[in-house]
């Protein structure tokens, strides 16, 4: 089970009162409330994490933005979370800048 079907599953569970269980002359039928909604959720997150992968494109982008932020050290010494808070900062400026 993959993290989108696990996710699905959460918040659309099979379980407690979205499960019935019906006896017919062929014998038991479960009906699941929820599995279109859960169908629907698992494909929406997956579409998700497509969305949300990086590219090589985006890598290049980060190893660049990475490359001026060290070059742009002009008060001394910085930490690392410092480098990389604005790395990011700058990229995530960058992509949003691209979808207009």
């Amino acid at each position: 089970m993959n993290r989108a079907e696990i996710e699905a599953l959460k918040a659309y569970p099979k379980e407690g009162e979205d499960k019935t269980i019906w006896t017919a002359t062929f014998g038991e039928i479960e009906i699941d409330k929820n599995a279109i909604e859960r169908k629907v959720f698992k494909e929406g997150y997956e579409q998700a994490e497509k969305d949300l992968a990086l590219t090589w494109e985006d890598m290049e982008m980060i190893d660049r933005i990475m490359a001026d932020v060290v070059d742009e050290r002009f008060d001394g010494p910085s930490t690392v979370e410092e480098d990389y808070t604005e790395v990011l900062n700058r990229y995530n400026k960058l992509k949003e800048e691209k979808k207009k």
